[in-house]
């Protein structure tokens, strides 16, 4: 006779922090009316599992909630957490040096940091990752993304003066001459922005081009 097995999920809060089920901690509390600071029976929060197993989404809403019903960690329970944290940011939220906003936004741009192509980079002026991506693969710089575009091509689009400087000489070393001077005849033609004009005519350097930027900056 064949059998089947099925895993049981426990439904209690500090499962939820535990993995991270933000979804079903909300629907605890909320709906349920389930005290978001009850202890288990090693006498740990929610909150503490949310710091232990890295969570801070976790953390996040229930820090929020801590705050709104005006209550506090306990110091042992604090302690707790500070030791069990094996994430330094998470850490430094603990400590007051940082909020756990910035430890999202932190996380949230490193992950879309290292999935950033280089069209990204060149459209957002992300200085510092088209030269990651260019040292890497110096012929990335003439590739075409879906639209046909060169990194170039979209930095000129995007008025992303800074990432057009950077990129103008690395695409002429890695084209044909008449094919470059085809390419910047193109592209004169589509800015009317008299710095950009600079940079694509070779006259601007990248000191020139900072000055620019730190000048619109204090307008």
């Amino acid at each position: 006779m064949a059998t089947t097995s099925s895993t049981h999920v426990p439904r209690t809060l500090w499962y939820a922090a535990k993995t991270g089920d933000l979804t079903l901690l909300r629907t605890l509390v909320e709906v349920e009316s389930e005290h978001f600071d009850a202890e288990d029976a090693e006498f740990k929060t929610p909150f503490y599992y949310g710091c232990s197993c890295d969570h801070p989404h976790v953390l996040k809403y229930l820090h929020e909630l801590y705050a709104a019903n005006g209550l506090a960690l306990s110091k042992d329970q604090l302690q707790w957490c500070d030791v069990s944290c094996l994430m330094p940011d998470v850490r430094a939220f603990l400590q007051g040096k940082t909020t756990i906003d910035q430890v999202i936004a932190d996380r949230d741009l490193e992950v879309r940091w290292a999935a950033m192509s280089i069209w990204d980079a060149a459209a957002e002026g992300h200085l510092k990752k088209l030269r990651e991506l260019a040292s890497t693969d110096p012929a990335i710089v003439t590739s075409e993304n879906t639209s046909g575009q060169s990194p170039l091509q979209v930095a000129v689009a995007t008025n992303q003066i800074a990432a057009a400087g950077y990129l103008l000489p690395l695409t002429k070393a890695a084209m044909e001459g008449d094919a470059f001077d085809a390419l910047i005849t193109r592209l004169v033609a589509q800015t009317s922005v008299d710095m950009m004009l600079q940079v694509l005519a070779g006259k601007a350097t990248m000191k020139d081009i900072m000055m620019y930027q730190r000048r619109l900056a204090i307008r």
